[in-house]
């Protein structure tokens, strides 16, 4: 995560949590108290996921494969939402990664990654996406209308196989029409190197300015790899 003032913050969903989908969410930037009144009951999994998101505001990202055929544990009573969204995920294998302010991505524990091939597949994507995240910053930095601090944009992008984007939508949107318009344009214009093969698809990513620090946007040349 990058920080400094009017620096966008990029979080990359690695290859383990790609094929995002968006749960229901009512307002994914609310503020919420520190507890909340849950009556979530035991059911599949993603119609918990959604009901959570509904209950609290916070827009929860998880792949459709990934939760299919699980179930939710129980969540009833006064509880802050960490332990509500620990409780539901309860012998499921699953854990919440916070990717942004209000957004929070679904994926296996490490305890449950055990496949050689999908830890290989795991740490490719890691090295992947951390040059991609240098890319996008650095042209969010570059242009005036996406470098200013005071919003979060959570986008999915395709890539073809030569790194170009091919399809993007806004799945967590700003608030403010011409600023999600102005993030996708600048995204879907950014250039990345191929993905791996076979890299699961879309890529979500939560651009955020970072808050605190003066250092603000580095120049375009410390930024690009």
């Amino acid at each position: 995560m990058f920080g400094g003032r009017g620096r966008p913050a990029v979080a990359a969903i690695v290859a383990l949590s790609l094929g995002l989908t968006p749960a229901v969410a009512s307002d994914a930037g609310s503020r919420i108290g520190p507890e909340l009144s849950f009556d979530i009951p035991a059911q599949d999994l993603d119609r918990a996921l959604d009901a959570f998101g509904a209950a609290t505001g916070v827009q929860i990202l998880y792949e459709t494969a990934l939760v299919a055929n699980r179930r939710s544990g129980a969540v009833a009573g006064v509880l802050d939402r960490d332990a509500a969204l620990r409780r539901l995920l309860a012998g499921s294998g699953l854990v919440p990664r916070v990717i942004a302010t209000g957004t929070i991505a679904i994926a296996p524990s490490r305890e449950a990654v055990t496949d050689p091939g999908l830890l290989r597949a795991k740490q490719a994507a890691h090295v992947y996406y951390g040059h991609a995240q240098s890319g996008l910053v650095a042209a969010l930095c570059r242009d005036a209308a996406t470098r200013q601090p005071g919003y979060r944009v959570v986008l999915q992008y395709w890539l073809d196989p030569a790194g170009r984007i091919v399809r993007l939508r806004v799945i967590g949107s700003s608030g403010d029409d011409a600023r999600d318009r102005a993030v996708a344009r600048v995204v879907t214009a950014a250039r990345f190197d191929p993905p791996p093969a076979g890299m699961p698809q879309p890529v979500t990513v939560a651009v955020e300015p970072g808050r605190g620090g003066a250092a603000g946007c580095r120049s375009e040349a410390s930024l690009v790899r």
